[in-house]
């Protein structure tokens, strides 16, 4: 049962089957919390099953109990850390991770979430910092070479973003954020070629909204209006509810002069999100 709870809590998303073996979870730990509730462990499981669940404020509770059981434990900080910012608590979040570095500072998982919420706080100079600890202690992490890439993007390092985002995809060829990453590089530097290559591979391997849109965008560059329109469609099924490709097919219609589909794609995009 604890080798389901890893492999499945920490998922972004969730979709009907899956939740319904978490909440099976939940109910078991529900009993084994009750059986044992002098045992850290047991809070601590069922803090990351309601992590995956969305249960943000059930995971903070438990994990505070964990600690009470165990303060000194760098898994049971990480734990509530990681409630706390899918929660929407940087702060505290951050303030959780410290700790857990303090009692865990050769960790690279630690190191690499505490640049995670860095990320969240668009502190990338701190974002840096955090995952070149990090590598230090595992160089075969891709997802410090992804992170550490997004960062050295945002702050215009293009040349770094590149090498990184180059060796997070020879550690793992599949890895779509990173994929997704590059492509949105070449995409600023108007290496239209290159950005529709990692953009498509990513879709091969996970078909998802942003890839789409980000791909339509690029035809759109190249006036090529018939492919960008069918990918923000695929972008619009993917992800009903992101105002993105609206505002994006909207802007197509506009320089198209279709006035009347460019005025119902905005309204549409405004409805999804009125404060963008």
């Amino acid at each position: 049962m604890l080798a389901a709870v890893w492999a499945l809590a920490g998922t972004a998303a969730w979709a009907g089957p899956d939740v319904a073996r978490m909440k099976a979870l939940e109910a078991a730990f529900d009993v084994r919390v009750a059986r044992h509730p002098e045992v850290a462990a047991e809070w601590l499981h069922r803090a990351r099953v309601r992590i995956a669940l969305g249960e943000y404020d059930g995971a903070v509770a438990d994990c505070h109990q964990a600690l009470h059981l165990s303060p000194r434990s760098a898994d049971e900080w990480s734990c509530l850390a990681d409630a706390h910012g899918r929660g929407g608590h940087r702060q505290a979040a951050l303030a959780d991770c410290n700790h857990a570095l303090s009692l865990a500072p050769a960790r690279p998982d630690l190191w690499n979430q505490r640049a995670q919420i860095y990320m969240s706080l668009g502190q990338w100079r701190e974002v840096l910092k955090d995952e070149d600890r990090a590598l230090r202690l595992q160089p075969s992490m891709n997802e410090g070479w992804r992170t550490r890439a997004e960062a050295a993007h945002r702050m215009g390092q293009v040349g770094r973003a590149l090498s990184d985002f180059g060796e997070a995809l020879r550690i793992d060829p599949h890895d779509v954020d990173a994929r997704v990453g590059r492509g949105q590089v070449y995409q600023d530097l108007g290496q239209a070629n290159q950005a529709i290559d990692d953009y498509s591979r990513a879709i091969e391997v996970r078909p998802n909204a942003v890839a789409y849109d980000d791909r339509a965008n690029v035809y759109v560059s190249l006036r090529q209006n018939e492919k960008a329109m069918k990918d923000y469609q695929a972008a619009m099924q993917l992800a009903p509810q992101d105002a993105r490709p609206w505002y994006n097919r909207g802007n197509l219609y506009l320089s198209m002069e279709d006035y009347d589909r460019a005025i119902a794609d905005y309204s549409h995009a405004l409805d999804l999100d009125p404060h963008d």
